[in-house]
């Protein structure tokens, strides 16, 4: 098997093409030279995101010296109060309590010259647990209201809320670590070949989800 069979981002971007939906790629420093290369070659949109950049110093070196003004202007996110949990590349939040956003907080933001908000209603960062996400929709539609159309926010009920931006790295992440780990008695070229067929797979229902597809 080649490369390019095995490679679960050129698989993701052949997706979204056949698809034609547009991919925010969220991403480490290490992988955004291969993204970046990926992205000027790509039939439909492809933002390159670093996520979870907690780190001024960091920050500046990226903007300075990677390729991501060469593909696209460099656009900011912030997350406003503080969203509980713990996720790989955040640093010391994981036993931290939740502050949630408030419509008055849109205001701070709005002057900061952020793009993005991330506002923290109840989402977590990592698993939610066996009773699931418990997210206030009323304080949602009380941020959104407050944005009144001058800036962009990041499953249905969220998008009617106001909801533009989802990051789906454990939805589609989980299907394939359970299909790894009730395949691996097969030869390990098959397995990451079907597992990257249900990774796509995933991608593709949660395009859909998000109405997404064929808007590109």
């Amino acid at each position: 098997m080649s490369w390019r069979g095995t490679n679960k981002t050129l698989q993701i971007l052949e997706a979204a093409e056949q698809g034609r939906y547009g991919v925010l790629a969220a991403i480490t420093p290490s992988l955004v030279h291969a993204a970046a290369a990926a992205a000027k070659i790509a039939s439909v949109p492809i933002s390159i995101h670093l996520d979870h950049a907690q780190n001024f110093d960091q920050i500046r070196h990226i903007a300075d010296t990677l390729p991501f003004d060469s593909i696209m202007s460099i656009s900011v996110e912030a997350e406003t109060g503080r969203i509980e949990g713990g996720e790989d590349g955040i640093m010391g939040t994981r036993d931290l309590e939740g502050i949630l956003t408030s419509p008055e907080d849109v205001e701070d933001f709005i002057r900061a010259g952020v793009d993005y908000l991330a506002p923290s209603v109840g989402n977590l960062h990592g698993d939610y647990g066996p009773k699931g996400p418990n997210l206030d929709m009323d304080r949602l539609r009380g941020i959104f209201k407050a944005l009144n159309g001058r800036v962009h926010l990041l499953s249905k009920a969220c998008i009617q809320a106001g909801v533009t931006k989802f990051n789906v790295n454990k939805l589609v992440l989980d299907p394939w670590n359970d299909y790894i780990k009730t395949n691996i008695h097969k030869p390990i070229t098959q397995v990451i070949e079907e597992g990257i067929e249900v990774t796509t797979r995933w991608m593709e229902r949660w395009m859909d989800i998000m109405g997404s597809t064929g808007k590109a």
